[in-house]
C-alpha cells in the first residue's frame, strides 16, 4: 500500500506539472487546478494538511486556485453513474460542484 507521505508528495507533483505559468506576461498568476474526491482520506489529508500553506504563505497572491470535485467515477451501461467510495462521494462531488459555481469570483 502506498503511504501517505508518498500519495502527498505524487499529489504536489502531480499539482506542479497540472499547473502553468506564462512566462511572457509576469502579471499572471500561476493557474493550478486541484481535483480531488470528496470521500477521498488521502485528498482530504492533503486539502486539510497542504493546501492552507497556500494562503498561509501568502501564495494565493499569485495563484489562480480552482478546485474540482472530481470522482473517480464510472459510468454503467444503464446510464447510472458509481463513484470511487460509494454514492454519498457522488452527491458530495455534485453539491461541491454545484457551490463551486455559484461561489462569486473575484
Amino acid at each position: 500500500m502506498v503511504s501517505s507521505n508518498t500519495l502527498s508528495l505524487s499529489l504536489i507533483l502531480f499539482l506542479s506539472l497540472s499547473s502553468f505559468f506564462s512566462p511572457t506576461q509576469s502579471h499572471k498568476k500561476v493557474s493550478l487546478e486541484l481535483y480531488y474526491e470528496s470521500l477521498c482520506p488521502y485528498c482530504a489529508n492533503f486539502i486539510v494538511n497542504y493546501l492552507p500553506q497556500v494562503f498561509e504563505q501568502d501564495l494565493i497572491s499569485i495563484v489562480d486556485l480552482k478546485l474540482v470535485p472530481w470522482g473517480n467515477a464510472k459510468l454503467r451501461d444503464n446510464s447510472t453513474i458509481v463513484c470511487q467510495h460509494g454514492p454519498v462521494e457522488c452527491l458530495l462531488d455534485t453539491v461541491e460542484g454545484c457551490a463551486i459555481d455559484l461561489w462569486p469570483q473575484p
